[in-house]
């Protein structure tokens, strides 16, 4: 009986071994499923994401071809305005250096200017005094000169503390003009060409004419005689005929 009892219990272990071999076989197969099925969605997912990531290289290479076709495509104008904007640039540069040329140009020129007024001799007051003296002697001057130059006389002497404007000017078609001056009058018109001979900011045209009338004046000075006639003209000095003088003054 021992001895059926132990071959009864072999039988069920093998049973029961078999039982767990058969199982241990489904689960195998089992994994494999999962393996299979694990690997094929892994392939599924990595064919997707090759072909996602194909999609976006396609798509950017087509946007960096078309962005680069533009530009190529605007690249001459850009070269153009690039051009232009250097050109007028340049232009604004050499405009700036012209006029600071200019400028430095004009300062010489000015400063120039003033050295020549302020080395230019002065009327001597030793001469100007003579010519007072010689001025006060005289009852009236006619005075025959251009209408500008007339102005010009009038325009400085105006101030003057001695000067009267005469009572008639008579102005000729040839566009010269005839006053009679009185010897005050006459010492004012001197006294004013003296000041801009002495002014050192006059142009060199001014102190030039004023330096012309003041000889004019002296020239008819120089005789002595009561009455004067000043004709300040570059041509040959005027006739009694070509200039009458005006009436006396009383």
């Amino acid at each position: 009986m021992a001895g059926r009892g132990s071959r009864g219990e072999e039988d069920a272990l093998r049973q029961r071994v078999g039982q767990m071999e058969a199982q241990l076989a489904e689960v195998r197969e089992e994994m494999r499923g999962i393996r299979a099925e694990v690997v094929g969605l892994l392939a599924e997912k990595l064919a997707q994401l090759h072909q996602d990531n194909e999609t976006l290289r396609y798509e950017l290479g087509s946007r960096v071809n078309g962005a680069r076709t533009a530009l190529d495509a605007q690249l001459p104008e850009l070269r153009a305005l690039l051009s232009a904007e250097r050109t007028a640039a340049e232009r604004a540069l050499r405009e700036i250096l012209d006029m600071r040329r200019a400028e430095a140009e004009a300062r010489l020129a000015e400063r120039e200017a003033r050295d020549a007024r302020a080395a230019r001799p002065p009327a001597a007051a030793e001469e100007c005094h003579d010519l007072f003296a010689r001025a006060a002697g005289v009852a009236r001057a006619g005075v025959v000169c251009h209408r500008d130059t007339w102005s010009f006389v009038v325009e400085h002497a105006a101030r003057a503390e001695h000067f009267r404007l005469p009572a008639e000017v008579v102005e000729r078609e040839d566009g010269t003009v005839e006053a009679q001056l009185s010897g005050r009058t006459l010492i004012a018109v001197i006294d004013a060409l003296w000041h801009v001979q002495h002014d050192p900011g006059a142009s060199a045209a001014t102190y030039a004419l004023a330096g012309e009338i003041r000889s004019r004046i002296d020239d008819a000075l120089s005789g002595g005689q009561e009455t004067a006639r000043v004709v300040i003209d570059g041509r040959a000095h005027r006739s009694d005929t070509a200039h009458p003088q005006l009436p006396e003054i009383p």
